[in-house]
């Protein structure tokens, strides 16, 4: 367990103003249950409309086919759509208009962890040439944050406990004040690329790692002499 450096004891003439603070930091780790994966098609032609056209037909195919492994029509998005000018630019003149670049790329929210390979082979074999990412989560973040502000809760007040027997007081446990320092769960990210053509035949290994929940409480506590 990571203990932050921060604490501090501090007292006043006020009644019950004799302070320890501490901080406390939880940290839990599970599996992934869920990817979200950004794939999509990327094509180019001199004419926009032929550039769109292509591009409609094979993200169609792709789509189909991730519907027949199992996909669900709601668990995919379209997040990105651009047709975008392609233009050379001459070491003397003007910049040269070539063509029209498409890309149309979704996310795809699966449950399904351990088939994620046979999910990009189907895809690139099917027209994808864009992998973007994929981002593992967990469907129900709850239990394991309310395991790490127990477990931040728990450090922290060893730590005030600590504090307190080398200042020789006595330490009421109740805290007078909780404070939760935000921070959200880490997500796992896979960055990833290809060029078309260059995976044929191949078949793609992907392993997620543990996700890490983190939680940082700020407690004080009184203390008597």
């Amino acid at each position: 367990m990571y203990i932050y450096p921060y604490s501090q004891i501090r007292s006043s003439r006020k009644k019950n103003s004799r302070i320890i603070e501490v901080q406390g930091i939880g940290k839990v780790e599970i599996m992934p249950d869920q990817a979200l994966i950004r794939l999509g098609v990327i094509t180019e032609n001199e004419n926009a409309s032929v550039a769109q056209q292509e591009n409609t037909e094979r993200i169609n195919k792709v789509l189909s086919s991730l519907k027949m492994l199992g996909v669900k029509e709601e668990e995919i998005e379209t997040y990105s759509y651009t047709v975008t000018p392609v233009y050379q630019y001459p070491t003397n003149g003007e910049k040269i208009l070539t063509g029209y670049e498409v890309v149309n790329l979704v996310t795809v929210l699966t449950s399904k962890i351990n088939e994620i390979g046979i999910i990009i082979d189907t895809v690139i074999e099917n027209g994808a040439n864009r992998i973007e990412s994929i981002t593992y989560e967990a469907a129900n973040l709850q239990p394991p944050i309310n395991e790490s502000l127990r477990l931040a809760s728990k450090q922290a007040l060893e730590k005030a406990k600590v504090i307190a027997q080398s200042f020789k007081v006595n330490l009421i446990e109740t805290p007078v004040k909780v404070v939760e320092v935000s921070r959200a769960p880490v997500p796992q990210i896979q960055y990833t690329s290809f060029e078309e053509g260059m995976v044929k035949g191949l078949s793609t290994v992907v392993s997620p790692r543990k996700l890490e929940i983190i939680s940082e409480l700020q407690i004080s506590f009184t203390y008597q002499k």
